[in-house]
């Protein structure tokens, strides 16, 4: 069984010793997951929604057709815009687009989260291309600590980073939603092996961040169908 985790995933399945840990990422941006996943070096992922899927795809708990592969939605959440304690924007109100001009914003290569990269492009962000290809959070989200740059987070990174960086939400709304979702090869999704796999990440999934969450509505994790464990 091989599979992989999200970036900021691991700390959730480390804890659970009922099922194979995932193998280790050391890449960045989902398309070279897909390609694993499509070269059958790997049976199923959890991938960004934003990343994968066309912008108005519905994502929930129901398993869905998509490439050669079935998803199954773990949780929706909002992009953040964030920036150190110190940054200039941190304690400001009525931000406006044309405020981000003043300041450096994280950005990589395009082809690596394009529709994010479009996304907030039209924001005016998204303007300081810094090469990545092994994620490291004091390579990226770590740069806001010249306080001058921007950058985006989510309520899974902010758990991740909490006890590495501080952070503060700028009071801007992306209007962006992200979120994690599970892709299945399609050809193996019947078999009772990885559907009992998928069950158990999804209880783990669910189990680990429900109490982390329980305060921010902004957080909803899908309840994965027991029927995905055994069936036709």
């Amino acid at each position: 069984m091989r599979w992989v985790s999200g970036i900021y995933h691991d700390w959730i399945f480390s804890q659970h010793s009922s099922f194979p840990l995932p193998l280790a990422r050391p890449w960045f941006g989902e398309e070279k997951t897909l390609n694993l996943l499509r070269d059958r070096v790997i049976d199923l992922a959890i991938v960004s929604c934003l990343d994968v899927f066309p912008t108005k795809t519905i994502i929930n708990s129901i398993p869905f057709p998509f490439d050669r592969f079935i998803a199954i939605g773990l949780s929706s959440f909002p992009l953040v815009l964030s920036a150190s304690p110190n940054h200039p924007l941190a304690s400001a109100d009525l931000i406006k687009p044309n405020d981000f001009r003043f300041f450096p914003s994280l950005a990589t290569s395009a082809n690596l989260f394009p529709s994010k990269a479009n996304l907030l492009a039209a924001l005016g962000l998204w303007r300081n291309r810094r090469p990545i290809l092994k994620y490291n959070w004091r390579h990226w989200e770590g740069v806001c600590c010249d306080s001058k740059t921007l950058i985006y987070t989510t309520p899974i990174s902010k758990i991740f980073l909490k006890d590495k960086l501080q952070i503060s939400d700028i009071k801007f709304d992306l209007s962006i939603c992200d979120g994690d979702v599970l892709l299945v090869r399609e050809d193996v999704f019947q078999h009772h092996v990885i559907k009992s796999l998928v069950f158990d990440i999804c209880s783990a999934y669910s189990s680990t961040c429900a109490p982390l969450f329980a305060n921010d509505s902004r957080f909803k994790i899908f309840t994965c169908n027991p029927a995905l464990k055994f069936g036709s």
